[in-house]
């Protein structure tokens, strides 16, 4: 491991400075092949709020909005172990809400987390939190197998925040799993990097709490290089752990990014009295690489 990137060999396959809003993709996300990143591939669209996501309830909607939607990877029954209590919606919800979780902030993207406006409590399904609304930008299928990942971005502080940058499987399958950048609120100076996986046939994970600037006070380089033989993890360009590559992480992945709120007894705590809402990650950039020797040849 080299304390400092490489940028020697990289060749750019997906860079977004996220200056307009994010083009969001309308309906239910179907399960489907990896697509490449593509830094000019003009079908590319985001998927607001996670791949599985349940209906809304208790709204009428338009005739041509057929699935509005709420998702949550903190929901009481999918995952209630991650103990969290914000829910995302998707780009239909967006629309018959008439309200986003995301908003320009000039010139970047910022993720907003607030209270769920209380007209939209009854809508979310009992199987999902309905505390907090929230956002999740996620690029499936849009994968790539190896490469530099990175996101530029501005976290929050205050309790019970819980922003994230990671990557996982586009044949949607878990572990395993990379956390290129999950920060507690509120303790802003500690980067955790973690992977995760299941090589030996039980859930693993291992990684690393890196303390330095508060992440909170300007924007920041959060980089993954993904390679056959080893994960490596930077902070500005300056790394900060490294892992094996295990054997279950040697498929194409998708890349995600959003702002949880931890419920009570979770790993960052549920949100104080002190909690400034609405929060706001707001993001720069994120771009990938591919190097030039992980390319492979059929």
């Amino acid at each position: 491991m080299t304390d400092q990137l490489d940028s020697s060999d990289l060749i750019a396959t997906f860079d977004t400075d996220l200056t307009a809003p994010p083009r969001l993709r309308p309906g239910k996300v179907q399960p489907m092949p990896a697509r490449p990143l593509h830094v000019h591939d003009p079908e590319f669209s985001w998927v607001s709020g996670y791949v599985h996501a349940l209906p809304m309830i208790g709204v009428n909607a338009p005739a041509e909005i057929r699935y509005p939607a709420w998702s949550s990877l903190g929901s009481r029954t999918i995952d209630s172990a991650r103990g969290e209590m914000e829910t995302y919606p998707n780009a239909d919800a967006i629309a018959v809400m008439g309200a986003s979780p995301f908003k320009r902030d000039h010139p970047h993207l910022s993720v907003i987390a607030d209270h769920m406006p209380t007209q939209w409590r009854n809508t979310v399904s009992p199987r999902l939190p309905n505390e907090y609304l929230s956002g999740a930008l996620v690029s499936y299928p849009y994968g790539q197998l190896y490469g530099v990942f990175e996101m530029r971005a501005r976290l929050p502080r205050g309790r019970g925040l819980w922003p994230a940058f990671w990557l996982l499987p586009c044949d949607l399958s878990w572990p395993p799993e990379i956390d290129v950048m999950e920060v507690l609120g509120h303790d802003p100076t500690t980067l955790y990097t973690t992977v995760h996986t299941a090589q030996l046939g039980h859930r693993q994970h291992f990684g690393k709490a890196h303390q330095d600037v508060d992440l909170s006070r300007d924007f920041n380089d959060f980089t993954v290089d993904w390679g056959p033989e080893q994960i490596v993890f930077y902070l500005n360009r300056t790394a900060v752990f490294a892992y094996p590559t295990p054997n279950d992480l040697h498929k194409p992945c998708y890349l995600l990014l959003n702002l949880a709120v931890g419920a009570p007894g979770s790993w960052p705590g549920a949100p104080d009295a002190a909690t400034p809402f609405p929060a706001s990650m707001t993001v720069a950039h994120v771009r990938a690489w591919q190097r030039q020797r992980y390319v492979t040849v059929p």
